[in-house]
């Protein structure tokens, strides 16, 4: 753990908490060997989900997120499951 939150050569207090937590998320994804790490939050309504950084993002997806600005957890879900099964068949395989 202590690989993840550690990032040498950065000056934590020249960046907001943003870049922070995006400098984690690319040290976990590194750590686990991840292909992308995304970080949500539940808005105050705990109604939808709100996109707060992630790592291992094409330029494209991370416009597509942000216009977007809030999943409803049904859309955030239908997307995972899109992801998911991408993903496995990319590998070939089935784990499940």
């Amino acid at each position: 753990m202590e690989q993840v939150v550690q990032f040498p050569n950065v000056d934590r207090d020249t960046l907001s908490l943003e870049e922070q937590l995006v400098q984690v998320l690319k040290s976990a994804q590194a750590a686990v060997a991840l292909d992308r790490l995304h970080l949500w939050a539940f808005a105050q309504e705990r109604d939808r989900l709100l996109y707060v950084a992630g790592s291992g993002l094409s330029e494209d997806d991370v416009v597509r997120i942000l216009q977007k600005g809030a999943y409803d957890q049904n859309e955030l879900l239908a997307e995972v499951r899109g992801l998911l099964t991408a993903s496995i068949g990319r590998r070939g395989g089935n784990d499940a």
